[in-house]
């Protein structure tokens, strides 16, 4: 048993929109950005204002509350560093609060604390506070019109919870006018012993099965490091002994913070593992955190220094005393009886049926071995597991009601939680009548709507023997649920109340097999056309499965079939019934992490032996067929659409055909031409064009060169006319045969910019159509500001440019680019990417982690960052091209990104090429930028189709922890809340 002072530092997980990862640079990070949601404090101009003028005036028939927080042992604080987070708002200017019934740690705004003395004398602190003695505090006004009970805790500057022991309470009486006295908290000083806490993948808990440590991200945040979430690697490095032995390692000295230090014998560590995000999901079961797999270890012996000896797991309440988080307590198991009361803080659940047997936790302080419990007068069968923690059965209770639950050591001292658990009529228990949905995928994460009758607040939701991910209960009636993963077949599904009592729908859930995630028609994407008895040309389609398609070659288990049938007819809907017939495709290569796959038959098939129109699509299978998704045109993400079907037209002999169209995209500054390939022309036929998806046609000049060949010539618009980027249908007449060719061409960003390190809106450098977004947002990182992002393609690569303010302190512009948008193959989560290799050059390895960012693009469907664009200087001094290790492109992939060579001078080659300049006489900084398609798609370059190009620009800092409100597009809703959060995208088509 363990009878050491309790000291509980207990875990409230604050998401801050200043969370930092496990290489935060926090003195560097202090000079970029005080977080964003709260006043700069770090810049008041009146912070060293102690000129004897009372900074505030506390209003007639209002109270005091005072806080105070020692930092003395340490002094790693600041002014304006920690802010007494309560239920409560607070106005900086009056020094008012008002109750918040609502508290949420991350809302606010709320009181800080200073050290520059109080605040009749023009500091900040409570009355008769000393400056400089590293003892923090505030004095705010409160109208106490009623009696009111404020529950408080502390964050940091990251937001970062680091109250100590259960939420604090103070009550102000209704009337007061004087001054009440909220205890505070005191830092301990650091100790001297090391910490290691370790999870092995191969000892999950099986409601994290689908965990994958090859794709999936791991944290583990915890009292010891702030609750600061930090991002474990299995590489070998920091403390983790081997690489790659599933074994994922934190040690405390690799880790450590600003505000955090070694521990000392008996003090208690906190911590929770957390999966896919740093604001992923927590490894818990039921609301408690779960031990398996997971270890821990301490340098507490002297006798042994430097050597890290296994320390007992043990599951302690977190600040509000509704969950358990794994824990350590800092030294050996000692067998010691208590010699003081024990306390009595939570049982867990507090609810059960008056028939007794409801599995119980009671956790506090100071039991001793052979303890006993009585709920009310009836003894419990229990077990003491720790100095902390007892398991029970409850008894039987002859009536419901609220009873108290007493603990007695064997010395006769006792603690007695007066309202400690409730019983319960039996008829009380939940009950399932339905499930919506009924079905879901075997991979989990199918939201569910569970009906029935007495669900409990804090219910959890079993799929067989699988724990639902995440419940939310809505009302007695009602709950929702997001299935976890299970086999194909189907199961029972069981409501289990916090007071034990379950009710289970027998059979209510089906899981079914996981099919195919994306796929599209790749080409061709204009109407193919075909004389009766010729073969169909090549057909291909493309497809995104995640950990099949992404390897190189064919990924395994896909079926890949090319569809034909009527013309305006679903073949998901109609397939066996409407003459919709399927021909087998082969595997073609790899395109990105995409499959790319080919129909090729040199003979009409009987399918098509009619002059007509016809439908044609792709469909794939990851079950031999059992299931097929569908795609058409514009790809699998939003549906099937007759609309966008591939279209096939065979005609007579006679009849016209358009058989190749060069090139198949022009600029949309106009006066270039395409020549249209094919049969049967004539001069004086009518040709017409539209943009695609509209209904009105508009003619279109030609020069005829012969039966086999027309050239269509646009004409240069006029100034602030220009043509929209858009696909254009071709409709060729020649009154005895129409032949309408959708998606025949595209008017897109096609232009050859100069890249000098200016951007001049002029025709020799980049003109106005190609300014792509813009933004005259005022920043909140003074000296660093996105104003216009610019963007255009040719037949060898992408261009950027980019008009930017850019301190050299760290901060880096990172621009994130999917180059096939609608798949999502690549990270939508930024911090996934996780590149930390330490063998890396200093500097480029900085880049690396900036663009390992907490930026989550998950919100835009479809998107998936591939490679990543980032500069950490405009320029190194004048215009011209700069290279340097601050500056680059990137592959992304998750624990190595890919680094691209930079040209010098650029000449559009296979490399990369940045020019840059600082911005002079008030005039932004610039930034172009070069990437080839042959590193966008390989050897091959843009595959035939074209592809959807979605990129982005944001400001980060050097770690990749904080970032400006600068975006490019620029963010209509930005916030503190959501400001990770990217919602705009520029999105344009390259063939």
């Amino acid at each position: 048993m363990r009878t050491r002072g309790w000291l509980a530092i207990f875990c409230l997980c604050v998401w801050g929109a200043g969370c930092g990862d496990d290489e935060v640079d926090q003195s560097d990070a202090s000079d970029l950005v005080v977080d964003q949601h709260r006043p700069d404090l770090t810049g008041d101009a009146d912070l060293d204002d102690l000129s004897g003028t009372a900074r505030w005036t506390k209003p007639d028939g209002y109270a005091s509350l005072t806080f105070t927080v020692d930092d003395s042992a340490n002094q790693t604080y600041t002014d304006g560093q920690m802010e007494w987070n309560a239920s409560l708002t607070y106005d900086a200017d009056t020094n008012i609060v008002l109750f918040s019934s609502s508290w949420l740690p991350t809302q606010g705004p709320f009181p800080p604390l200073y050290d520059d003395g109080p605040y009749d004398l023009g500091g900040h602190e409570a009355l008769g506070a000393t400056a400089g003695d590293h003892v923090f505090s505030v004095e705010v006004f409160f109208l106490a019109e009623e009696t009111t009970t404020f529950e408080y805790g502390l964050i940091n500057e990251l937001d970062y919870w680091i109250w100590v022991g259960p939420n604090g309470q103070v009550t102000v009486q209704q009337g007061e006018i004087g001054t009440v006295v909220a205890d505070g908290m005191t830092f301990t000083s650091f100790g001297d012993i090391d910490l290691r806490v370790t999870l092995n993948i191969a000892e999950l808990h099986a409601s994290y099965a689908d965990f994958d440590p090859a794709n999936d991200a791991l944290y583990v945040k915890g009292s010891m490091i702030s609750w600061r979430p930090v991002q474990l690697l299995d590489n070998g490095e920091r403390g983790d002994a081997t690489a790659d032995d599933g074994i994922f390692t934190m040690t405390l000295s690799e880790y450590e913070g600003d505000h955090d230090g070694l521990l000392n014998l008996e003090q208690e560590a906190q911590f929770v593992f957390v999966f896919y995000s740093a604001e992923g999901i927590e490894y818990k079961v039921g609301g408690n955190a779960v031990t398996d797999g997971v270890a821990a270890y301490s340098t507490w012996d002297p006798e042994q220094p430097g050597v890290f000896l296994p320390e007992e797991l043990l599951l302690l309440p977190e600040s509000a005393g509704r969950a358990l988080n794994t824990a350590v307590l800092v030294g050996p198991d000692e067998q010691i009886q208590p010699t003081e009361d024990p306390v009595l803080r939570f049982i867990e659940p507090n609810r059960g049926p008056t028939t007794g047997g409801t599995p119980v936790e009671l956790l506090g302080q100071r039991f001793a071995v052979g303890a006993t419990v009585k709920f009310d007068q009836n003894a419990a069968t229990c077990n003491v597991q720790s100095d902390l923690l007892i398991t029970c059965t409850t008894p039987p209770h002859p009536t419901p009601g609220t009873v108290p639950v007493r603990v007695e050591n064997p010395d006769s001292r006792s603690s007695t939680h007066e309202l400690g658990f409730t019983y319960v009529d039996v008829a009380s228990a939940p009950s399932i009548t339905g499930i919506d949905p009924p079905r879901g995928s075997e991979m989990g994460g199918t939201q569910v709507t569970i009906t029935g009758a007495n669900f409990a607040s804090g219910a959890t939701v079993l799929f067989g023997e699988n724990l639902a991910a995440t419940v939310t209960f809505n009302s007695a009636n009602a709950l929702s649920a997001t299935t976890p993963a299970g086999n194909p077949g189907t199961v029972s599904v069981t409501v289990r109340n916090p007071d034990s009592q379950t009710g289970t729908l027998t059979n209510g859930f089906t899981y079914e097999q996981e099919g195919v995630d994306w796929a599209t028609i790749q080409w061709p994407l204009t109407t193919v056309t075909i004389f009766e008895g010729e073969p169909l040309p090549d057909l291909f389609g493309r497809v995104y499965e995640p950990g099949v398609t992404d390897g190189t070659g064919q990924g395994a288990g896909i079926t890949a079939q090319l569809v034909i049938g009527p013309d305006g007819s679903n073949p998901e809907e109609e397939f066996s019934d409407d003459g919709w017939v399927s021909f087998p495709m082969d595997f073609h290569g790899d395109i990105g992490n995409d499959d790319e796959y080919v129909f090729q038959d040199d003979t009409l098939d009987p399918a098509l032996d009619t002059v007509g129109e016809y439908d044609w699509a792709v469909r794939f299978s990851m079950d031999s067929g059992s299931t097929w998704l569908y795609a058409d045109r514009d790809g699998s993400g939003n549906g099937y659409s007759v609309d966008q079907a591939g279209t096939i037209v065979v005609v007579d002999s006679s009849g016209l055909r358009v058989t190749d169209l060069s090139p198949p995209a022009i600029s949309i500054l106009g006066a270039q031409e395409i020549a249209v390939s094919g049969t049967n022309f004539s001069d004086g036929m009518t040709v017409q064009t539209r943009p695609n998806g509209t209904t009105t046609f508009a003619a279109q000049p030609y020069l005829f060169d012969s039966s086999s060949q027309l050239r269509l010539t646009f004409a240069a618009p006029t100034a602030g006319n220009y043509r929209a980027p858009d696909r254009f249908d071709l409709r060729l007449d020649d009154s005895d045969y129409e032949l309408l060719l959708e998606n025949a061409y595209l008017v897109g960003y096609l232009y050859t910019p100069t890249l000098d390190g200016t951007i001049e809106n002029a025709a020799e450098d980049w003109p106005t159509p190609f300014r792509q977004a813009a933004s005259d947002i005022p920043t909140n990182w003074a000296g660093n500001s996105l104003y216009n992002l610019y963007a255009s393609f040719d037949e060898d690569g992408l261009y950027l440019g980019i008009e930017a303010d850019l301190e050299h302190s760290g901060n880096t512009i990172v621009v994130y680019l999917d180059t096939d948008f609608g798949a999502a193959s690549g990270f939508s989560q930024m911090n996934a990417i996780a590149d930390e290799d330490p063998d890396k050059p200093t500097d480029w390895w900085r880049l690396d982690r900036a663009v390992t960012s907490w930026v989550d693009a998950s919100a835009v469907t479809g998107f998936g960052a591939d490679f990543a664009f980032g500069t950490m200087e405009l320029a190194p001094g004048d215009v011209g091209h700069f290279i340097n290790e601050l500056t680059g492109w990137r592959k992304l992939v998750a624990g190595d990104n890919w680094w691209f060579d930079i040209e010098s001078p650029c000449t559009h080659t296979s490399s990369t090429c940045v020019e840059g300049s600082y911005g002079a006489d008030g005039q932004p900084g610039v930034i172009e930028t070069f990437v080839p398609w042959t590193i966008l798609y390989g050897s091959a370059g843009v595959p035939q189709g074209g592809r959807q190009i979605a990129l982005f620009a944001r400001i980060v800092n050097q770690t990749g922890d904080f970032l400006s409100n600068q975006s490019l597009p620029p963010e209509p809703s930005y916030s503190d809340e959501t400001k990770w959060q990217v919602s705009e995208v520029l999105v344009f088509e390259v063939r």
